[in-house]
Protein backbone atom coordinates (compact mmCIF):
# COMPACT_ATOMS: atom_id res chain seq x y z
CA UNK A 1 0.00 0.00 0.00
CA UNK A 2 2.83 2.33 0.91
CA UNK A 3 4.77 1.57 -2.39
CA UNK A 4 1.28 2.29 -3.74
CA UNK A 5 1.06 5.79 -2.07
CA UNK A 6 4.24 7.01 -3.05
CA UNK A 7 3.51 6.11 -6.54
CA UNK A 8 0.54 7.89 -6.71
CA UNK A 9 2.59 10.90 -5.09
CA UNK A 10 5.19 10.53 -8.37
CA UNK A 11 1.97 10.52 -10.64
CA UNK A 12 0.82 13.80 -9.36
CA UNK A 13 4.00 15.57 -9.06
CA UNK A 14 4.84 14.78 -12.40
CA UNK A 15 1.56 16.03 -13.86
CA UNK A 16 2.43 19.41 -11.75
CA UNK A 17 5.54 19.85 -13.12
CA UNK A 18 4.10 18.94 -16.98
CA UNK A 19 1.07 20.88 -16.31
CA UNK A 20 2.21 23.97 -13.94
CA UNK A 21 5.97 24.29 -14.33
CA UNK A 22 6.40 23.43 -17.49
CA UNK A 23 3.16 25.00 -19.23
CA UNK A 24 1.92 22.05 -20.22
CA UNK A 25 -1.82 22.89 -18.69
CA UNK A 26 -3.42 25.82 -20.55
CA UNK A 27 -4.77 27.33 -17.43
CA UNK A 28 -1.58 28.90 -16.27
CA UNK A 29 0.80 31.06 -18.59
CA UNK A 30 2.43 28.91 -20.62
CA UNK A 31 6.24 29.71 -19.82
CA UNK A 32 8.13 27.86 -22.83
CA UNK A 33 5.77 29.44 -25.43
CA UNK A 34 6.15 33.53 -23.99
CA UNK A 35 10.12 32.52 -22.82
CA UNK A 36 11.39 29.51 -25.51
CA UNK A 37 14.91 28.49 -24.46
CA UNK A 38 17.16 31.56 -24.35
CA UNK A 39 20.07 30.30 -22.06
CA UNK A 40 21.24 33.85 -21.21
CA UNK A 41 17.58 34.91 -20.39
CA UNK A 42 17.19 32.11 -18.42
CA UNK A 43 20.57 32.93 -16.69
CA UNK A 44 19.57 36.51 -16.00
CA UNK A 45 16.31 35.30 -14.49
CA UNK A 46 14.57 35.72 -17.07
CA UNK A 47 14.44 39.29 -17.58
CA UNK A 48 14.89 39.66 -21.67
CA UNK A 49 12.46 42.03 -22.62
CA UNK A 50 14.29 45.34 -22.47
CA UNK A 51 17.70 43.61 -24.69
CA UNK A 52 18.88 43.23 -27.93
CA UNK A 53 21.13 40.17 -27.90
CA UNK A 54 20.73 37.07 -30.50
CA UNK A 55 17.67 35.82 -32.34
CA UNK A 56 16.76 33.98 -29.33
CA UNK A 57 15.01 37.22 -28.19
CA UNK A 58 12.58 37.06 -30.64
CA UNK A 59 10.68 35.04 -28.32
CA UNK A 60 10.33 37.31 -25.77
CA UNK A 61 10.19 40.59 -27.79
CA UNK A 62 10.12 40.69 -31.56
CA UNK A 63 11.09 44.30 -31.84
CA UNK A 64 14.37 43.17 -30.75
CA UNK A 65 14.87 42.13 -34.82
CA UNK A 66 14.42 45.61 -35.79
CA UNK A 67 17.92 46.33 -34.29
CA UNK A 68 19.87 43.13 -35.08
CA UNK A 69 23.21 43.38 -36.29
CA UNK A 70 24.07 40.18 -37.72
CA UNK A 71 22.75 37.65 -39.49
CA UNK A 72 22.02 34.62 -36.99
CA UNK A 73 21.92 31.31 -36.52
CA UNK A 74 20.85 30.16 -32.54
CA UNK A 75 20.14 26.30 -31.22
CA UNK A 76 19.78 25.32 -27.69
CA UNK A 77 19.02 22.12 -25.47
CA UNK A 78 17.56 21.58 -22.27
CA UNK A 79 17.27 18.99 -19.76
CA UNK A 80 16.24 18.85 -16.14
CA UNK A 81 17.84 15.86 -14.31
CA UNK A 82 14.42 14.08 -12.27
CA UNK A 83 11.44 14.93 -14.84
CA UNK A 84 13.92 13.96 -17.75
CA UNK A 85 11.61 16.68 -19.36
CA UNK A 86 13.79 17.84 -22.80
CA UNK A 87 13.88 21.35 -24.37
CA UNK A 88 15.34 21.99 -28.04
CA UNK A 89 15.25 25.31 -29.51
CA UNK A 90 16.34 26.51 -33.36
CA UNK A 91 16.10 30.09 -34.41
CA UNK A 92 17.49 31.92 -37.27
CA UNK A 93 17.57 35.77 -38.34
CA UNK A 94 18.33 38.04 -41.85
CA UNK A 95 17.55 40.76 -43.12
CA UNK A 96 14.44 41.64 -45.74
CA UNK A 97 15.07 45.04 -46.41
CA UNK A 98 17.29 48.15 -45.02
CA UNK A 99 15.25 48.34 -41.90
CA UNK A 100 13.43 45.57 -41.79
CA UNK A 101 14.51 41.81 -40.78
CA UNK A 102 12.37 38.36 -40.23
CA UNK A 103 13.34 35.66 -37.35
CA UNK A 104 11.99 32.25 -37.58
CA UNK A 105 12.11 29.62 -34.91
CA UNK A 106 11.02 26.53 -33.74
CA UNK A 107 10.61 24.78 -30.36
CA UNK A 108 9.88 21.66 -28.81
CA UNK A 109 9.81 20.17 -25.12
CA UNK A 110 9.03 16.89 -24.18
CA UNK A 111 8.94 14.12 -21.48
CA UNK A 112 10.51 10.96 -23.13
CA UNK A 113 8.13 8.59 -20.98
CA UNK A 114 5.48 8.50 -18.27
CA UNK A 115 4.52 5.50 -17.40
CA UNK A 116 0.42 5.08 -17.39
CA UNK A 117 -1.13 3.78 -14.71
CA UNK A 118 -4.94 2.87 -13.53
CA UNK A 119 -7.22 4.39 -10.81
CA UNK A 120 -5.84 1.25 -8.84
CA UNK A 121 -2.24 2.48 -9.29
CA UNK A 122 -1.51 -0.66 -11.36
CA UNK A 123 0.64 0.40 -14.45
CA UNK A 124 -1.01 -0.37 -17.77
CA UNK A 125 1.97 -0.68 -19.73
CA UNK A 126 0.92 2.56 -21.85
CA UNK A 127 3.50 5.41 -22.07
CA UNK A 128 1.08 9.04 -21.70
CA UNK A 129 2.93 11.46 -24.69
CA UNK A 130 3.35 14.94 -23.11
CA UNK A 131 5.20 17.34 -26.10
CA UNK A 132 4.53 20.52 -26.97
CA UNK A 133 5.60 22.15 -30.22
CA UNK A 134 5.89 25.75 -30.84
CA UNK A 135 6.81 27.36 -34.51
CA UNK A 136 7.54 31.46 -34.69
CA UNK A 137 7.54 33.79 -37.29
CA UNK A 138 8.63 37.25 -36.47
CA UNK A 139 9.74 40.43 -38.00
CA UNK A 140 10.97 43.88 -36.88
CA UNK A 141 11.44 47.30 -38.32
CA UNK A 142 13.13 50.12 -37.77
CA UNK A 143 10.92 52.69 -37.10
CA UNK A 144 13.89 55.42 -35.85
CA UNK A 145 17.47 55.68 -35.66
CA UNK A 146 17.19 53.97 -31.51
CA UNK A 147 13.67 52.57 -31.88
CA UNK A 148 12.30 49.28 -33.47
CA UNK A 149 8.54 47.19 -33.22
CA UNK A 150 7.73 43.74 -33.79
CA UNK A 151 4.93 41.22 -33.94
CA UNK A 152 5.36 37.70 -34.19
CA UNK A 153 3.12 34.87 -35.30
CA UNK A 154 3.50 31.43 -33.17
CA UNK A 155 1.59 28.25 -34.04
CA UNK A 156 1.32 25.88 -30.60
CA UNK A 157 0.41 22.19 -31.33
CA UNK A 158 0.33 20.28 -27.59
CA UNK A 159 -0.44 16.50 -27.19
CA UNK A 160 -0.95 15.07 -23.60
CA UNK A 161 -2.21 12.04 -22.55
CA UNK A 162 -3.42 10.94 -25.99
CA UNK A 163 -5.53 14.31 -26.61
CA UNK A 164 -4.08 17.07 -29.05
CA UNK A 165 -4.28 20.41 -30.19
CA UNK A 166 -3.23 23.17 -32.35
CA UNK A 167 -3.71 27.24 -32.09
CA UNK A 168 -2.28 30.35 -33.45
CA UNK A 169 -1.39 33.46 -31.33
CA UNK A 170 0.12 37.17 -31.88
CA UNK A 171 2.75 39.09 -29.91
CA UNK A 172 3.83 42.66 -31.00
CA UNK A 173 6.44 44.41 -28.91
CA UNK A 174 8.99 48.11 -28.75
CA UNK A 175 12.16 48.03 -28.10
CA UNK A 176 14.93 51.52 -27.59
CA UNK A 177 18.16 50.72 -28.33
CA UNK A 178 20.81 52.07 -26.18
CA UNK A 179 23.42 54.36 -27.80
CA UNK A 180 27.10 52.69 -28.77
CA UNK A 181 29.29 55.96 -29.05
CA UNK A 182 31.67 57.36 -26.98
CA UNK A 183 29.92 59.04 -23.85
CA UNK A 184 31.87 62.20 -22.47
CA UNK A 185 30.11 63.22 -19.83
CA UNK A 186 28.25 61.62 -16.50
CA UNK A 187 24.83 62.02 -18.15
CA UNK A 188 25.16 61.53 -21.27
CA UNK A 189 26.76 57.80 -19.87
CA UNK A 190 23.51 57.25 -17.82
CA UNK A 191 21.04 58.36 -21.20
CA UNK A 192 22.39 56.12 -23.78
CA UNK A 193 23.65 53.53 -22.06
CA UNK A 194 19.48 52.54 -21.37
CA UNK A 195 18.18 50.18 -23.02
CA UNK A 196 14.33 49.36 -22.64
CA UNK A 197 11.29 46.56 -24.27
CA UNK A 198 7.34 46.40 -24.12
CA UNK A 199 5.73 43.47 -25.45
CA UNK A 200 2.43 42.10 -25.34
CA UNK A 201 2.30 38.71 -25.42
CA UNK A 202 -0.85 37.02 -26.81
CA UNK A 203 -2.86 39.35 -27.91
CA UNK A 204 -4.91 36.68 -29.79
CA UNK A 205 -3.87 34.32 -27.41
CA UNK A 206 -3.52 30.67 -29.11
CA UNK A 207 -6.96 29.05 -27.98
CA UNK A 208 -6.62 25.18 -27.30
CA UNK A 209 -9.06 22.05 -26.78
CA UNK A 210 -7.76 19.06 -24.98
CA UNK A 211 -10.53 16.68 -24.23
CA UNK A 212 -13.26 18.75 -23.62
CA UNK A 213 -12.27 21.44 -21.86
CA UNK A 214 -11.25 25.15 -24.11
CA UNK A 215 -8.76 27.27 -22.74
CA UNK A 216 -7.00 30.57 -24.00
CA UNK A 217 -3.67 31.10 -23.52
CA UNK A 218 -3.97 34.66 -21.02
CA UNK A 219 -2.37 38.01 -22.34
CA UNK A 220 0.73 39.13 -20.81
CA UNK A 221 2.16 42.66 -20.76
CA UNK A 222 6.19 42.70 -19.93
CA UNK A 223 7.84 45.66 -19.44
CA UNK A 224 11.87 45.31 -18.94
CA UNK A 225 15.35 48.11 -18.98
CA UNK A 226 19.10 47.22 -19.43
CA UNK A 227 21.82 49.59 -18.14
CA UNK A 228 25.65 48.87 -19.50
CA UNK A 229 28.28 50.17 -16.92
CA UNK A 230 31.29 50.65 -18.06
CA UNK A 231 33.07 51.17 -14.82
CA UNK A 232 34.40 47.54 -14.56
CA UNK A 233 36.65 48.84 -17.93
CA UNK A 234 38.62 51.21 -15.12
CA UNK A 235 39.68 47.56 -13.98
CA UNK A 236 39.75 45.66 -16.51
CA UNK A 237 40.07 46.61 -19.92
CA UNK A 238 36.82 46.41 -22.29
CA UNK A 239 34.90 45.17 -19.70
CA UNK A 240 31.72 46.33 -18.95
CA UNK A 241 28.47 45.41 -16.78
CA UNK A 242 25.00 44.32 -17.83
CA UNK A 243 22.38 45.06 -15.02
CA UNK A 244 18.48 43.73 -16.18
CA UNK A 245 14.91 43.98 -14.74
CA UNK A 246 11.74 43.60 -16.02
CA UNK A 247 8.15 43.46 -14.80
CA UNK A 248 5.95 40.61 -15.64
CA UNK A 249 1.67 41.39 -15.72
CA UNK A 250 -0.45 38.11 -16.21
CA UNK A 251 -3.76 38.53 -17.48
CA UNK A 252 -5.30 35.07 -15.58
CA UNK A 253 -3.18 35.22 -12.04
CA UNK A 254 -3.64 39.02 -11.72
CA UNK A 255 -0.10 38.76 -10.57
CA UNK A 256 2.97 41.07 -11.00
CA UNK A 257 6.54 39.24 -10.90
CA UNK A 258 9.63 41.00 -10.87
CA UNK A 259 12.68 39.43 -12.71
CA UNK A 260 16.44 40.84 -12.42
CA UNK A 261 19.57 39.82 -13.63
CA UNK A 262 23.31 40.68 -14.06
CA UNK A 263 25.99 40.05 -16.64
CA UNK A 264 30.03 40.76 -16.09
CA UNK A 265 31.00 40.63 -19.36
CA UNK A 266 35.25 40.48 -19.22
CA UNK A 267 37.43 41.53 -21.99
CA UNK A 268 34.91 40.36 -24.83
CA UNK A 269 35.65 36.79 -24.17
CA UNK A 270 33.86 35.94 -21.05
CA UNK A 271 30.38 36.26 -19.80
CA UNK A 272 29.45 35.62 -16.15
CA UNK A 273 25.48 35.85 -15.01
CA UNK A 274 23.45 35.45 -12.00
CA UNK A 275 19.32 35.84 -12.39
CA UNK A 276 16.27 35.77 -10.19
CA UNK A 277 13.17 34.80 -11.29
CA UNK A 278 10.17 32.19 -10.34
CA UNK A 279 11.85 32.86 -6.85
CA UNK A 280 14.48 30.69 -8.06
CA UNK A 281 18.40 32.22 -8.28
CA UNK A 282 19.73 30.90 -11.41
CA UNK A 283 23.58 31.46 -13.16
CA UNK A 284 25.23 30.80 -15.97
CA UNK A 285 28.16 31.82 -18.46
CA UNK A 286 28.72 31.94 -22.13
CA UNK A 287 32.38 32.07 -24.29
CA UNK A 288 33.10 34.26 -27.55
CA UNK A 289 35.46 33.12 -30.06
CA UNK A 290 34.95 34.95 -33.33
CA UNK A 291 31.41 34.16 -34.55
CA UNK A 292 30.80 31.70 -31.78
CA UNK A 293 29.01 32.40 -28.69
CA UNK A 294 28.51 29.16 -26.70
CA UNK A 295 26.07 29.82 -23.35
CA UNK A 296 25.46 27.61 -20.43
CA UNK A 297 23.04 28.23 -17.91
CA UNK A 298 21.83 26.47 -14.77
CA UNK A 299 18.96 26.44 -12.53
CA UNK A 300 18.10 24.79 -9.43
CA UNK A 301 14.75 23.82 -8.02
CA UNK A 302 14.57 21.69 -4.70
CA UNK A 303 11.67 20.28 -5.56
CA UNK A 304 12.06 19.75 -9.30
CA UNK A 305 15.63 19.18 -9.53
CA UNK A 306 18.77 20.32 -11.43
CA UNK A 307 17.92 21.80 -15.10
CA UNK A 308 21.34 22.22 -17.80
CA UNK A 309 21.17 24.32 -20.49
CA UNK A 310 23.23 24.71 -23.42
CA UNK A 311 23.09 26.59 -26.42
CA UNK A 312 25.25 27.97 -29.02
CA UNK A 313 24.78 31.22 -31.29
CA UNK A 314 26.94 31.78 -34.35
CA UNK A 315 27.11 35.60 -36.04
CA UNK A 316 27.59 35.61 -39.69
CA UNK A 317 28.17 38.66 -41.51
CA UNK A 318 27.67 41.95 -40.09
CA UNK A 319 24.62 43.45 -41.69
CA UNK A 320 25.63 47.42 -41.50
CA UNK A 321 27.12 47.16 -45.10
CA UNK A 322 24.14 45.16 -46.14
CA UNK A 323 21.70 47.94 -44.84
CA UNK A 324 23.72 50.55 -46.00
CA UNK A 325 24.12 48.75 -49.83
CA UNK A 326 20.65 48.22 -49.78
CA UNK A 327 19.81 52.09 -48.77
CA UNK A 328 22.34 52.92 -51.45
CA UNK A 329 20.49 51.24 -54.73
CA UNK A 330 17.51 53.09 -53.69
CA UNK A 331 19.31 55.80 -54.11
CA UNK A 332 20.69 55.22 -57.07
CA UNK A 333 17.11 54.32 -58.48
CA UNK A 334 15.72 57.67 -57.85
CA UNK A 335 18.88 59.19 -59.33
CA UNK A 336 18.17 57.62 -62.72
CA UNK A 337 14.85 58.89 -62.53
CA UNK A 338 16.26 62.25 -61.42
CA UNK A 339 14.12 62.07 -58.24
CA UNK A 340 17.57 63.99 -56.46
CA UNK A 341 15.92 65.24 -53.43
CA UNK A 342 14.37 61.48 -52.36
CA UNK A 343 17.50 60.12 -53.75
CA UNK A 344 19.33 61.71 -51.38
CA UNK A 345 17.45 61.19 -48.36
CA UNK A 346 18.60 57.49 -49.18
CA UNK A 347 22.39 58.07 -49.62
CA UNK A 348 22.09 60.18 -46.53
CA UNK A 349 20.92 57.67 -43.85
CA UNK A 350 23.31 55.10 -45.85
CA UNK A 351 26.21 57.16 -45.02
CA UNK A 352 24.48 57.63 -41.35
CA UNK A 353 25.37 53.82 -41.27
CA UNK A 354 28.04 53.46 -42.77
CA UNK A 355 30.22 56.89 -42.82
CA UNK A 356 33.71 55.60 -44.04
CA UNK A 357 32.42 54.43 -47.40
CA UNK A 358 33.80 56.81 -50.15
CA UNK A 359 31.64 55.15 -52.56
CA UNK A 360 28.21 56.96 -51.24
CA UNK A 361 29.98 59.98 -49.63
CA UNK A 362 30.83 60.78 -53.38
CA UNK A 363 27.47 59.77 -54.55
CA UNK A 364 26.02 62.23 -52.10
CA UNK A 365 28.39 65.24 -52.98
CA UNK A 366 27.56 64.59 -56.49
CA UNK A 367 23.52 64.21 -55.81
CA UNK A 368 23.69 67.43 -53.90
CA UNK A 369 25.82 69.28 -56.90
CA UNK A 370 22.61 68.21 -59.00
CA UNK A 371 20.31 69.73 -56.65
CA UNK A 372 21.84 72.66 -56.48
CA UNK A 373 22.18 73.02 -60.49
CA UNK A 374 18.75 72.06 -60.77
CA UNK A 375 17.76 75.09 -58.68
CA UNK A 376 19.57 77.91 -60.72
Amino acid sequence: MEKKIKILVFFIIIFEIAGWTYGSSLKQSDAFLNEGLSIKALALGGSYIGIEDDVSAIVYNPASLGLLKNKQFFGAYSQNTITKMNKIFLGYANLIDYNINYGIALLRESIESIEGYNSSCEPTGEVIANNETIGVISAGINIISRLAGGISLKILSQQLAGYSSTGAGIDIGLYWMRKETVKHSIIENIIYNFEAGLAIKNILGPTLKLKVEEEREPIEIRCGLGYTSDVLNLIVQRSSALITVEGVYREDTKDIECLAGVELKIMEQIRLRVGYGLKIIRGGLGVTLDKFEFNYGYINNKYLGDTHNIGITIRFNDLTGERADRLYEKGMQKYYKGEYEEALKYMEKAIEISPNDIRIQKKVNNIKRKIKSKKR
